[in-house]
Formats: C-alpha cells, structure tokens, sequence
C-alpha cells in the first residue's frame, strides 16, 4: 500500500499570504497606562455589508492635550480602535512613519496603498493640528467587523498616538445596515445666578436631578454668578439652586442632544436662615448648651467636697 502524503504547494502558501494581508492586525488592544484624555467625537458611523465589505467613519473629532504632554504623529505609531459594548469590533495599527506630514507638519495623512497595507483599500486618516488643538478625521473601508452581528447599544472610539491615548464613548442607534452612534453626553446647560437687584451671587450650588437614572450632578457659580455644567446627557432634569441664607429655588429642564441651553435664577434672601441649616448643626448647639449646665454643678460638688476634706 501506497503513503499518500499531502502536499501543501506554492499556490495554497501564497493563499494564506494574501488572506493574512487583507486582514487588519487584532492581536492585543492597545495598553493605556497613563489614562485617556477626552476625545469629542460628533458621529461615528458603521455600514454593515457582508465580510470584507464593511466601512466606518468619523467625520470630525477633536482633542485637546493637556498641559505636559505632546505627540508627534509622524513619527509615533498610531493604532485606532472601536469597540461594542466592551468588544472589539475593529482595530487598525499603523505603524511609526505611517502618516505623513504636510504643509509645515500642521497636517498628518494616512491612506492605503492598493496591496499590501493590512487595512481595507481606499482607507484614509487625517490628523490636523492647531497648538494643542487636534481634529481627526478617519474613513476605513472594506473591512471585516464580525462582531456587528448583533447592532452594540454603546461604542468606544479610542485613538492611541505613542503613548497618549484618547476615546470617547457614544450611545449607538441602527438605522436598516447602518449603524449611527453618537455622544451619550452631548447637552450643555448654563447660566447665571443673582439677586433681584441683579447682584452676583458666587458660591450657589447648582443640581441638576436626572430622576429616571436616579443621578445628581453638581457644580458652583463662579465669582461673576455664572455656572457651567459639563455635558449631560439629554432628557428632563430638575435643576436646583441653594445657597445659606437665600430662599432655595427649582425649575424643571429639558436638554437636547448637541445643544445648548441656557437657565438662570434670580433668588431673594430669606428672613431666617435657621430654616436651612442640617440637623447636625440643631445637635452640636443643644450638647453645647448641656455642656453649659452641667459644668456649674460639677464645680459646685467639687467646692463641696473640698470644704468637707478640710474639716478632717
């Protein structure tokens, strides 16, 4: 009998070259040690159109850096991934070099070659910078998302250039095979706080109730009166202004998403401000008072025991 050994030949090696080529490098997300700074994605939208055939883009996203820290696009490894609810969905590396500077490197470019790039053809990404301000657009196209089987209800958009990472976490909708996702928190609600004779009242604290998440957020009015929130997501809130001595104040608010709405109050001080005041402070007032009148009698025994040591 006759071994027949199988023969894996030129024409299936070059196969596999060729399907390792198209796809893009998944291995290991990227590692973000030193935190993620905000990144201000407007939209990020997904087509689903088969294996192979799937695009994503995002037209306009922006970044500021803080202060200390600094990038070199040109000359870092830049790795852009979106995840779905806490799965990868796609990951593009580009590696150290990959974009390339124009027009005095104030302008970064990456786009595909016909072969042998790893990334969908036709794919582009575009990183302008202005100061510490950076806006980032990015198109990838015939790409394979595996994991958009099932629509995800939120997506992260993270951007790594070196070793600052960015990302931003949207709130994702279906519409047919597209997939639209945009900010969870994109409202901003701000205002002013004064007296009815329009003086300035710094120091109010503003509460925004989200009741249907049983969430507060919180923040104080500048020395000018005025208070800004940060974004909030959209939806009816209650929005309460307080401050010792002055009569507390509630209105009800609605925000829309990518909008922004403006609510000021005007409060009148009040004739007793013990009204306000927790019952922490009623109890530290009543044990001082007791403290008051037991410390008499205390010293009057002492005095009494002291006449009666002497008699001895």
């Amino acid at each position: 009998m006759r071994r027949v050994t199988p023969r894996c030949g030129w024409p299936v090696l070059a196969g596999i070259l060729i399907l390792l080529g198209v796809l893009p490098a998944r291995a290991t997300e990227p590692a973000c040690p030193a935190g993620e700074i905000t990144l201000s994605a407007h939209l990020l939208a997904i087509t689903r159109a088969g294996a192979g055939a799937d695009r994503l883009e995002t037209a306009s996203s922006s970044f500021v850096l803080p202060v200390g820290a600094s990038i070199d696009p040109g000359s870092e490894p830049v790795s852009f991934v979106v995840e779905g609810d806490h799965r990868l969905l796609y990951q593009a590396d580009i590696p150290s070099g990959g974009l390339v500077a124009h027009q005095g490197g104030t302008v970064f470019v990456f786009h595909t070659r016909p072969r042998g790039s790893g990334i969908g053809t036709g794919s582009r990404l575009v990183l302008r910078r202005r100061g510490a301000i950076f806006r980032l657009s990015a198109h990838f196209g015939r790409v394979d998302m595996p994991g958009l089987a099932t629509a995800p209800q939120f997506a992260k958009l993270l951007v790594k250039i070196g070793d600052d990472c960015l990302s931003a976490v949207l709130a994702c909708a279906a519409r047919g095979s597209d997939l639209r996702c945009v900010p969870e928190r994109s409202a901003l609600l701000h205002g002013h706080v004064s007296t009815a004779a329009r003086g300035r009242l710094p120091g109010t604290m503003l509460t925004a109730f989200d009741d249907s998440r049983l969430e507060s957020v919180s923040v104080f009015a500048q020395e000018n009166g005025r208070f800004v929130f940060p974004r909030l997501r959209p939806g009816t809130y209650r929005l309460r202004a307080r401050l010792l001595g002055w009569q507390e104040v509630e209105v009800p608010v609605t925000l829309a998403g990518r909008k922004v709405t403006t609510q000021s109050f005007s409060l009148t001080p009040l004739a007793d401000a013990n009204e306000q005041l927790p019952a922490s402070q009623f109890l530290s007032l009543v044990l001082r008072a007791a403290t008051a009148t037991r410390s008499p009698a205390r010293a009057s025994a002492r005095t009494r025991a002291s006449r009666s040591g002497a008699r001895w």
